[in-house]
């Protein structure tokens, strides 16, 4: 699977998760889900719970930090990385 598609099933999960909350569209690679969308620890789980049923991976306790969120594109390199492992 390509960056492209994972950080495409991230918007995705977002869209769902966040409803009416944000306009998908104006979220790109480089928005800071924290800083920018203002996600709230519930939603930060939610959604992660999510990712890792999305795209059969676990994500680690020790990996659970805001660099994780700095960004689609980091999310994005992070679930990659974790796909090419198993």
């Amino acid at each position: 699977m390509e960056k492209r598609e994972i950080v495409e099933g991230v918007k995705d999960i977002l869209k769902d998760s966040l409803r009416d909350t944000i306009d998908i569209g104006e979220i790109n690679d480089d928005t800071n889900l924290l800083e920018e969308i203002h996600l709230d620890s519930i939603q930060a789980m939610e959604i992660l719970l999510r990712i890792e049923e999305k795209f059969d991976i676990i994500i680690e306790d020790e990996d659970l930090n805001k660099k994780l969120f700095s960004s689609l594109s980091s999310l994005g390199d992070y679930i990659s990385n974790k796909i090419k492992i198993k």
